[in-house]
C-alpha cells in the first residue's frame, strides 16, 4: 500500500481532547469538570472539548505541528473514550455533533439536523460533496458547510452509499424548514 505524500513528511501531535484544552464556547463547560489543575483521575473528567482544540492550532503550527491525531471522539462513559457505547454521535461534553469550521476570521459549529438514522456509510462523502458544492456556489464557508450538513443528514436517512445520496431538492428543503 503506498503512503501518502502528504504523510511523509508531516508532524503528528496525539491529543487527548478531554485534557488538552478547555474551552468557554462548549455549552458542557457549565458541568461539574474536575479542577484542571488537580491530578489526573481514572474516571474524572476535566473538560477538554474541541473547541479548545481548534483554540490551540497557532499554537500547534508555531510548533511545527502539521497533523492532528486525536483519541476517540464518540459518546463514552470514560474520560479517554477508548469505551465507546455511541459511535453514531460526538460526545456532547466534547462539543456534540455537527461540524466545526474554524478559519483565520472565526471558529462556528454547525449543529447536526435531527434525523432519523438508518445508515452512515457515505455521510462524511456526502458532507464533503456538499460542502464542495456550496462553495463552488459561490456561497460563505460558514453557509456551505450548512449545506453540507444539511446533505450529510439526509444521506443517512436511506440504506446503501449511492442510493442514500441526496438529491438538491431534498437538500433545499430540510435547509428551508430549518429542522436542527
Amino acid at each position: 500500500m503506498p503512503i501518502l505524500d502528504w504523510v511523509q513528511d508531516a508532524i503528528f501531535y496525539q491529543i487527548f481532547p478531554d485534557r488538552f484544552a478547555r474551552s468557554t464556547r462548549n455549552p458542557a463547560g457549565s458541568l461539574p469538570f474536575e479542577p484542571w489543575d488537580s491530578p489526573p483521575t481514572p474516571h474524572g473528567f476535566k473538560g477538554g472539548d474541541l473547541y479548545g482544540v481548534i483554540e490551540k492550532l497557532d499554537y500547534l503550527k508555531d510548533l511545527g505541528i502539521t497533523a492532528l491525531y486525536l483519541n476517540p471522539i464518540f459518546e463514552s462513559a470514560s474520560n479517554h473514550r477508548y469505551h465507546t457505547f455511541d459511535y453514531y454521535n460526538v460526545d456532547p461534553l466534547l462539543g456534540g455533533n455537527g461540524a466545526l469550521l474554524h478559519s483565520a476570521k472565526q471558529s462556528v459549529h454547525i449543529p447536526a439536523f435531527k434525523v432519523k438514522v438508518v445508515e452512515t456509510t457515505g455521510a462524511g462523502d456526502a458532507f464533503n460533496g456538499g460542502f464542495a458544492v456550496a462553495l463552488g456556489e459561490g456561497r460563505e464557508p460558514v453557509e456551505a458547510a450548512r449545506f453540507g450538513v444539511a446533505t450529510a443528514a439526509l444521506s443517512v436517512t436511506k440504506p446503501g452509499t449511492a442510493n442514500s445520496m441526496p438529491r438538491r431538492n431534498e437538500i433545499d428543503a430540510m435547509l428551508a424548514r430549518g429542522a436542527l
